[in-house]
């Protein structure tokens, strides 16, 4: 039975006065073919679309469901770079041409078939996706390198002309909005004053575009021409600002000033930074309170003093009148909480040392560990070098191959993972730990001196959660520090009991001070523990 022919051209814009013979030249030469081969060509597609990205043409989708349906069995183009720049389009052909639902793509110099190596195929369809790869980036260079001598690559806007890639001044246009500026900067005309004047008295017409003739300025681009830097001789290119060679009809403070006047400049809104807002919950209807600040007359100063509430923010909520507090009031209650866990330097300063001592050799074991998975990793290597060979040699099929190569690039991926997080589990947990340690030293004393935002970190680092019932905080230490809040105000009255004399360096380990480190130590060891826990 003979093979149903489908035809495919494409061109690469959708503009009617570019490459207007491309379609004519590609279909007429393709029809040559089929007639010379005697092919059953059933229908012809057509479509002026990009292939640069996936999912954008219409006809290429359609084609493809052609196939899928069994409308049509071959394939008829100019080149493989009609049917796909991308990769995604180019697996979508390849993967119906393997399983045969195309069974064959005819191209001016070459045909591919089912049964053909799929290297080839893919190579065809790389080269098209890395061209337009490269367009890409070339154009970028040149528009950036334009934009670096001053030249802007976009259409020129209202009053200029774009001209042999330099932008010049429209003899037309161009006067009658230094004009407008100059009444603008002049502050006493209101905006659609100054629309009129421009269109009914000036005379002033647009610039016409291929499909749209000349006529007044509309509100919208009168305000894009009051707002554009381009008349004060800059323009923006990729989010930042150029100093322009066109001519300027203004200065950049000009400029600033009409946005200013016609209030095209608005201030940037205040906004008020709360230390505590969604942190702590309303212990009546468990949503987040919030920060706002008040002015109060204080007769005892004989003046006004801003206070920071805290308040539950539900209408509905039952017990919204009983759950506001002052920001004074919600710190104290933290800073009791912080004073609590508060652990005195030289504990700290013992965990460290230890916590250092143990990370060396956890770090040998590391590396060790390290070095098992990298020879490893080099072993899969070269079975995938051996079994490439084995695929150019002949000896093995595209389905061996692709399954095996699947099968051997997880077991790299995972041998890479695990060497990446070889010390997730032993020198990364001892860091937190330190971190932790040094948290319980500091937070007390940062609070009051910290802004808004840190104190709402040390808050969030306290706790892992905050409930308002009445003016009261409950607070649910987090779990690293809860090991800190259980054991460690007894073993600190412990140690302010011994002698002077006998608080010798905990490191010592010997002495009355002996059991006392071995207490810190276990529950140094424990928050590990709960770091090792919360991570697995």
């Amino acid at each position: 039975m003979p093979l149903r022919y489908l035809l495919y051209a494409r061109k690469s814009t959708d503009r009617e006065d570019r490459q207007v013979q491309s379609l004519d030249d590609q279909i007429s030469v393709m029809r040559d073919i089929a007639s010379r081969f005697g092919m059953d060509l059933i229908t012809e597609l057509t479509e002026s679309m990009s292939a640069k990205e996936p999912g954008k043409r219409p006809v290429f989708a359609e084609m493809l469901r052609m196939f899928e349906r069994g409308e049509a069995d071959a394939l008829l183009c100019w080149n493989v770079n009609r049917l796909s720049r991308n990769p995604v389009d180019s697996g979508q052909i390849q993967w119906l041409l393997q399983k045969e639902a195309i069974k064959e793509i005819r191209t001016v110099d070459r045909v591919f078939l089912p049964g053909d190596n799929a290297l080839l195929f893919s190579i065809e369809t790389g080269q098209a996706n890395q061209y337009i790869r490269e367009l890409v980036q070339n154009v970028n260079r040149g528009m950036q390198s334009r934009a670096e001598r001053g030249w802007c690559s976009h259409m020129a806007p209202e009053g200029y002309r774009n001209v042999g890639g330099e932008v010049v001044a429209d003899p037309e246009r161009l006067p009658l909005i230094t004009r407008l500026f100059k009444d603008a900067l002049a502050g006493q005309t209101s905006v659609p004053k100054l629309l009129i004047r421009l269109n009914d008295e000036w005379g002033y017409r647009t610039k016409p575009g291929r499909r749209t003739p000349a006529g007044k300025l509309s509100r919208a681009g009168f305000y894009k021409i009051l707002k554009n830097p381009f008349y004060s001789g800059y323009f923006r290119y990729c989010g930042r600002l150029y100093e322009g060679k066109h001519p300027a009809v203004i200065t950049w403070d000009e400029h600033e000033r009409v946005l200013e006047l016609l209030g095209l400049r608005k201030p940037a809104p205040r906004t008020q930074e709360f230390a505590y807002s969604l942190t702590v919950r309303c212990g009546a209807c468990g949503r987040y309170i919030c920060g706002t600040r008040k002015s109060k007359l204080v007769r005892s100063i004989g003046g006004m003093r801003d206070y920071v509430y805290y308040y539950c923010t539900n209408s509905e909520c039952t017990g919204r009148s009983k759950n506001s507090i002052t920001e004074q009031t919600l710190e104290g209650q933290i800073a009791d909480r912080l004073r609590g866990i508060t652990v005195r330097p030289e504990f700290v300063e013992f965990a460290k040392n230890e916590i250092d001592c143990l990370a060396a050799a956890d770090e040998t074991e590391s590396e060790t560990r390290r070095a098992t998975l990298r020879a490893a990793g080099n072993r899969v290597r070269q079975q995938m070098e051996r079994l490439l060979d084995l695929r150019l040699a002949g000896l093995i099929d595209d389905n061996e191959y692709q399954m095996k190569k699947e099968y051997l690039d997880r077991e790299l991926e995972g041998l890479q993972a695990k060497e990446r997080d070889v010390n997730a589990s032993v020198r990364s947990s001892w860091r937190v730990v330190a971190d932790t340690l040094e948290f319980a030293a500091t937070a007390h004393a940062r609070l009051p001196h910290s802004d808004a935002r840190t104190k709402r970190q040390l808050a969030q680092k306290l706790g892992a959660s905050y409930i308002l019932q009445e003016g009261q905080l409950t607070i649910v230490t987090s779990g690293l520090l809860t090991q800190i809040e259980e054991s460690y105000p007894a073993l600190e009255r412990e140690f302010d009991a011994l002698e002077p004399a006998d608080r010798c360096s905990l490191s010592t380990k010997k002495g009355p001070v002996g059991p006392i480190a071995s207490t810190w130590w276990t529950i140094v060891t424990a928050i590990r523990t709960a770091v090792l826990y919360e991570g697995g």
